[in-house]
């Protein structure tokens, strides 16, 4: 009696799901010592939260780069990081960044919402993403933000 092919056992083959690579990792995936895009947005948190400007700028490589692309604007270097922070936090009277997505890899991303209230009392609320580079030691060493500028720019007209 011979066997027919419904007969015969094939262990399954498993296709690794393309999807699986680009979805945002969690803590659970990996230790949050190599996470450091997390730390980079706990970090974010804590000076949002009042932290010190300090503390914070030690997340940053000293020869890293920061764009604004919307103002054109690239600033260098541990002073550059300083000027770029100090800025941000004097458009605001308060601001809170709620993270969508973190994502960790060769390149960090943050998907983001940001709301507060502008230095001049106006609420905001405004979205954008940031792209973070990191060296070996976990350092930031390249720092870009896309957001929606026209939250800013409805602002300043309503005042």
């Amino acid at each position: 009696m011979s066997k027919g092919l419904d007969e015969v056992s094939v262990p399954p083959v498993e296709t690794p799901d393309p999807a699986a690579s680009l979805r945002p990792v969690g803590p659970e995936d990996q230790g949050m010592a190599t996470n450091h895009t997390h730390q980079f947005a706990d970090a974010l948190h804590a000076l949002e939260d009042g932290g010190d400007l300090d503390a914070f700028l030690g997340v940053f490589a000293d020869d890293v780069e920061l764009y604004r692309p919307e103002t054109q604007q690239q600033l260098d270097g541990a002073s550059g990081a300083r000027a770029f922070w100090e800025q941000y936090l004097a458009t605001f009277d308060r601001i809170r960044s709620d993270f969508s997505r973190v994502v960790n890899g060769e390149v960090g991303v943050l998907e983001w919402t940001s709301t507060g209230r502008l230095a001049g009392g106006a609420p905001i609320t405004y979205a954008g993403v940031s792209l973070l580079d990191f060296d070996e030691a976990g350092l930031v060493t390249r720092f870009a933000t896309y957001f929606d500028t026209q939250a800013f720019g409805l602002e300043r007209n309503a005042s």
